[in-house]
């Protein structure tokens, strides 16, 4: 709060403790767009509470869910998925990833995304939608297959360079990155 103080930034909510949310989480995709990845650190009662209070700030929301991984490495969104710039991205190639199995089947270590949509104030529920606060739930379905829907860009970076925090850059702004990772320009060409 100091900190936003100080850049002079009303602070509009707070996030209760108990329903935990971390910023590798929390992205914008553009001035429709806002995600958050929902698993072992963020929980899903705060996507909850944001819509439920109106603390998005965009048309449509995106939680993407990490149901079966719920693994250390990939602990935050920001661990398997980042923007470079308004129409490209990278996200973890899964299919390098080592396989995990829970009672002799092997999991889907995919994420899923829930599509929300702000409403208007002025319209009308329909019967049988999920809402919370503003907003309605449009659709559910499979994270690469929205970020292709959006007609991104999409680089999928290895479990290896994953795991070397390839995907764990700082864009910040103007085709700026700050990456710890000395390959990802190389990668990116």
């Amino acid at each position: 709060e100091m900190f936003y103080e100080i850049l002079k930034q009303k602070v509009i909510g707070h996030i209760p403790q108990e329903t935990r949310m971390e910023g590798g989480d929390f992205f914008v995709l553009d001035g429709r767009w806002s995600l958050l990845g929902v698993g072992l650190r963020t929980k899903i009662e705060s996507a909850a509470y944001l819509m439920e209070n109106d603390l998005i700030g965009t048309k449509f929301f995106g939680v993407v869910r990490d149901e079966c991984d719920l693994d250390q490495d990939r602990m935050h969104l920001d661990t398997i998925f980042n923007v470079l710039s308004e129409r490209e991205v990278v996200l973890l190639d899964f299919d390098t990833v080592p396989k995990k199995v829970k009672d002799g089947k092997e999991l889907d270590l995919r994420r899923r995304i829930a599509i929300f949509r702000r409403r208007k104030s002025k319209e009308v529920s329909s019967s049988g939608k999920t809402y919370y606060g503003k907003y309605e739930l449009q659709k559910e379905m499979e994270f690469e297959e929205f970020l292709k829907e959006q007609e991104l860009v999409v680089h999928k970076v290895p479990h290896q360079y994953q795991m070397e925090y390839m995907i764990n850059f700082l864009n910040v702004g103007e085709k700026t990155i700050i990456s710890c990772h000395e390959r990802l320009g190389k990668f990116l060409q």
